[in-house]
């Protein structure tokens, strides 16, 4: 079989034509991808919510209005059962139960631990 180009054997080419078919195939995917992303405050809430524990939150109600205050979340404290709050509500209301156990003001699970939340952190 002939060489095709000179000083390049078949299988070479092929390898080329084939990996520059892949890449052109993901670049075109990403560009629809990017086009079809819907833009903050349109489209569907269904794509623009985000789960927790068994909850669905949308992602400004997550990350400006505390369940206690209703008033934008000051240090997040995120309970085991996914729910974020305040850490100064929080810690308040179990400061007012006179430290006993504490239920989730949203859900009544117990709180057994509250973790510090990094929302959309970057390193």
């Amino acid at each position: 079989m002939a060489q095709l180009i000179r000083g390049l054997e078949n299988p070479v080419l092929l390898f080329f034509a084939a990996f520059t078919a892949f890449l052109v195939y993901f670049v075109i995917l990403a560009i629809k991808r990017s086009k079809e992303s819907p833009v903050p405050g349109q489209g569907s809430s269904q794509s623009q919510s985000r789960r927790i524990g068994s909850e669905q939150y949308s992602p400004s109600c997550l990350m400006f209005s505390c369940p206690i205050c209703m008033e934008h979340i000051k240090d997040e404290l995120q309970a085991n059962c996914g729910h974020i709050y305040c850490a100064g509500c929080i810690t308040a209301l179990w400061t007012s139960r006179a430290y006993a156990q504490l239920d989730c003001p949203y859900c009544r699970r117990l709180i057994t631990i509250l973790f510090e939340y990094h929302a959309y952190t970057t390193y």
